[in-house]
């Protein structure tokens, strides 16, 4: 693994919050690789400019997802989400 990708694993499982390193850290282990060049740097994005704290609002719909952020990415993570059922782990 590069040391790009290594850094940006860790990002993912120490965010703050364990649930937080959960639903990234789990999410980055599960499609990174299967992402494009694009969708990797969109991902990267997201994870900047994503709360630990928000993330959670997010993902059970007590906020919008902000404008800011890759639709693209956030189907991505949404459809995690659902596979995964952390939605109803956490509710």
């Amino acid at each position: 693994m590069n040391i790009y990708k290594r850094r940006l694993r860790y990002r993912c499982w120490h965010r703050g919050t364990r649930e937080a390193d959960l639903l990234l850290g789990n999410f980055f282990d599960s499609y990174y690789e299967k992402l494009s060049q694009n969708q990797k740097k969109l991902f990267v994005e997201f994870i900047d400019n994503i709360t630990d704290t928000d993330i959670l609002y997010y993902i059970f719909g007590e906020k919008p997802w902000p404008g800011n952020l890759s639709k693209e990415i956030i189907v991505l993570f949404n459809e995690f989400i659902k596979k995964e059922n952390y939605n109803k782990l956490y509710s």
